[in-house]
């Protein structure tokens, strides 16, 4: 009874994309390359179900294959969601005479498989002569290296002198404190105080006056006596009041 097994999405169309590069798939109907496109999905899946054998397919499928490695960045993406892992394509195993034998044999199990997991044959009449094995696909073998582990960072190394405040704040770069001084500042000079003009009386000291107020000279010229008004003269002929007329 065939198996249901998961086939993995592409994110490319590989019927398209056949129609469009030269090649044994240009020249094939519509039809007969999304058989081919869908047989190509289905060694995927075989793949991804028996991790631990060593596969082979069919011209018309490895045709496709490598149709779908011409889109690398698709190539790689649809392998990694599907699979876990790149599948790596290698052509050389049965190019040597020696190695024929066991090519048919890896060709020989895949059928099976296929014929168990989708009950139909594994090549088609169409390629019925080139259908022969084209080389293994063998799966990768399992990682024995340990990751080396990634090394810690260093913690930044604090400058000397940094203040505790600016470390908690988290400052990007150190606040140094100056040296002491060692030399004695010289002594500021006092300020002289404005001499006091001569002569400038106690009372203009205490008012804050900025000049001195000199008291006029005493005057020892005595001053001339005023002369007494003359009376006015009496005119002449008036008769002195009084008297009758």
């Amino acid at each position: 009874m065939p198996q249901t097994l998961v086939l993995p999405d592409l994110s490319v169309d590989l019927v398209r994309a056949a129609q469009l590069v030269k090649g044994a798939l240009k020249a094939m109907p519509v039809a007969e390359l999304r058989r081919i496109e869908m047989d190509y999905r289905r060694f995927l899946a075989l793949v991804a179900e028996h991790q631990d054998m060593t596969l082979s397919p069919t011209q018309e499928i490895d045709e496709m294959w490598h149709l779908h490695m011409l889109h690398p960045v698709a190539y790689h993406h649809d392998c990694m969601a599907f699979l876990g892992y790149l599948l790596d394509h290698d052509a050389g195993f049965g190019a040597k005479d020696e190695e024929r034998p066991e090519l048919y044999a890896y060709f020989n199990s895949t059928g099976d498989l296929w014929r168990n997991a989708f009950g139909r044959e594994y090549q088609s009449e169409a390629w019925a002569e080139v259908a022969a094995p084209v080389f293994a696909v063998t799966p990768p073998p399992p990682c024995t290296t340990k990751p080396k582990p990634k090394p810690e960072p260093e913690a930044p190394a604090e400058p000397e002198g940094e203040p505790e405040q600016d470390r908690a704040l988290g400052s990007v770069f150190a606040v140094t404190p100056p040296p002491p001084c060692t030399t004695k500042p010289k002594p500021k000079p006092e300020p002289e105080a404005p001499a006091e003009p001569e002569g400038e009386p106690e009372q203009d000291r205490a008012l804050g006056s900025v000049f001195a107020v000199t008291p006029p000279p005493t005057c020892t010229t005595k001053p001339k006596p005023m002369p007494e008004p003359e009376a006015p003269a009496e005119p002449a002929g008036e008769p002195e009041q009084g008297h009758a007329a």
